[in-house]
């Protein structure tokens, strides 16, 4: 049962942009093009990024592909789509690409779960400045959460931080362009 409450809206609304006009069954097509390419980018872009040579260490921890998907899931989605799609991310990369190690999946998909929920919640703002800012409270968390589940691969923050940068940037820009072609 659906409520009209402030925490209700965020997890079920859509974005308000021109595409509200459309009827319910183009609004069905449109979200299924939606979930299809979603789950799309969440195999491509981690497969992609996994297939650049890399120098002295692997390029996906740096650009960060894997959260590319449940991004613009978590902006473009309802809640629990984007959830599924951040849970089914690092299984699909590791069916594909055999990264992220499996010794990592929990960790990631722990991390991706908490970003999800963190743009979800920052959607409001600014989404370039939301994407980078939940990347960083999803680090933080799951630092905290491997800390007392022993099962989690422990986090180092700023070692993460120090390689993955670059794929900060590209997780901002990338929620810069959706705010700005949703308008």
């Amino acid at each position: 049962m659906r409520t009209s409450s402030a925490v209700s809206s965020w997890v079920w609304d859509l974005p308000k942009h021109p595409a509200d006009a459309v009827s319910i069954s183009d609004r069905s097509v449109v979200a299924r093009v939606l979930l299809s390419a979603a789950v799309g980018l969440a195999v491509a872009a981690p497969w992609f990024v996994h297939v650049i040579p890399a120098q002295s260490q692997p390029v996906g921890p740096r650009l960060l592909p894997i959260f590319y998907a449940p991004l613009l899931a978590a902006l473009l989605m309802r809640l629990p789509i984007a959830i599924a799609i951040g849970i089914a991310a690092p299984t699909f990369s590791r069916f594909l690409t055999e990264m992220p190690p499996t010794a990592l999946i929990g960790t990631i998909t722990v991390e991706l779960v908490i970003f999800v929920v963190a743009v979800r919640f920052l959607r409001r703002f600014n989404w370039g400045i939301a994407g980078a800012s939940a990347y960083l409270i999803s680090l933080v968390a799951t630092a905290l959460v491997a800390a007392v589940v022993p099962s989690l691969t422990a986090v180092d923050v700023w070692a993460t931080l120090s390689v993955a940068w670059p794929g900060v940037l590209i997780i901002g820009a990338l929620g810069a362009i959706a705010q700005i072609a949703t308008r």
